[in-house]
């Protein structure tokens, strides 16, 4: 899989976390949870238009620090099956345009998008998202638990949970919770992998790319899913290249003996 190597840090986030400690409305939101811990890990992403505009159509983002997942869930954080991840953003406008990811429950299989909300549904919507917000926004104005690692992170105990669980079954009261949750297990290698859409009012979900987490905390942003799908490694290549030759080989022979014969 080819990725530019330009790397964001949350894009303009880092700047202006290290200026005004803000997380903004206009900016995406990932978060992490466990049902084995308290503990969330919450990170800023960086504005909205850096993913629904991008200047590169794949780049890795580097506001995600391995470190802090290990930190936060322990070494097996990627295969233990109990950490998943989402990631949710809005305008913040009246009339807002949400954000939100969809798990893929293979790389190859592509989502639902989200059912077309009303107005009101959207601003609520937002509302649960500005929640997230500001228990970020406290955690870094007030001392809380913001990472070594990456100024773009924080450790929130339970904030994105509880508002993610006010309603049962429900992601932040209006998205099924069993698409959201991108749940990890990645013990056989590849990505997880989460499709990110757009929500305006009374529009089904619109697609606008694609997140691939793996299990060495590698987090990248492809505008098609089809990035993240499994390719051989060269050294694949070169066994299968190996057994065709055997076989042309036998092949050769036999043909060899049947002449002779």
């Amino acid at each position: 899989m080819k990725i530019s190597h330009c790397l964001f840090a949350g894009g303009l986030a880092l700047a202006s976390l290290s200026a005004s400690a803000q997380l903004a409305s206009n900016h995406l939101i990932l978060g992490f949870r466990s049902t084995s811990s308290s503990t969330n890990v919450v990170v800023d992403l960086g504005l909205i238009s850096q993913f629904t505009s991008p200047s590169s159509s794949t780049f890795t983002i580097s506001s995600l620090a391995s470190a802090d997942l290990v930190s936060a869930y322990g070494a097996n954080w990627a295969t233990s099956g109990a950490v998943s991840w989402g990631i949710i953003g809005t305008n913040g406008l009246r009339t807002p345009t949400n954000y939100a990811s969809a798990s893929r429950s293979a790389v190859d299989s592509p989502t639902t998008p989200y059912e077309a909300l009303s107005a009101s549904s959207l601003a609520d919507l937002k509302a649960q998202i500005g929640a997230v917000t500001t228990a970020f926004n406290n955690a870094v104005n007030l001392g809380g638990s913001v990472s070594t690692n990456s100024a773009s992170t924080v450790f929130l105990p339970g904030s994105w949970s509880e508002t993610e669980d006010a309603t049962p079954s429900v992601s932040f009261g209006w998205l099924d919770t069993t698409s959201f949750q991108n749940v990890l297990s990645l013990s056989g290698g590849g990505w997880a992998v989460s499709d990110l859409y757009q929500m305006s009012q009374n529009t089904e979900g619109v697609y606008i790319g694609s997140f691939g987490l793996n299990a060495a905390g590698e987090f990248v942003f492809s505008t098609s899913a089809s990035t993240f799908s499994a390719v051989p490694e060269p050294s694949t290549y070169a066994a299968i290249a190996g057994v065709l030759a055997l076989g042309f080989v036998a092949f050769r022979r036999r043909q060899a003996k049947a002449l002779a014969a």
